[in-house]
């Protein structure tokens, strides 16, 4: 069996699964100063930082701030910039103009 597939923990999985929730962190402080400082937050856009598993990748993703919202009600949802999906972690769940959402194989939802 492929470890890197199985369900057994690789280390290179959970340290890209790691690098993910950090970017979903900064994304999340991000949130709250332009909910807080939006007048109108259902119209607001966020720039966040691409919530892929590259320690190195500084990629922005433009998003609407409710859609943001949305996707993040799952914790093992995160929004990347298409083409940097690692799937030996994660699968695609949807498609939009601009990014993917994708979803951790591994954790639980809520």
């Amino acid at each position: 069996m492929d470890r890197e597939q199985g369900s057994v923990p690789h280390p290179r999985r959970s340290w890209k699964i790691r690098n993910e929730i950090r970017a979903r962190r900064v994304n999340e402080k991000l949130e709250t100063l332009v909910e807080s400082a939006d007048p109108d937050p259902d119209r607001a856009w966020l720039d966040v930082v691409c919530e892929c598993s590259d320690e190195t990748c500084r990629d922005r993703v433009r998003v609407p701030l409710p859609r943001y919202s949305t996707i993040h009600t799952r914790r093992d949802d995160f929004i990347i910039r298409p083409g940097h999906e690692a799937l030996d972690v994660e699968r695609i769940v949807e498609s939009e103009p601009g990014f993917l959402v994708v979803r951790k194989k591994d954790l639980p939802a809520n």
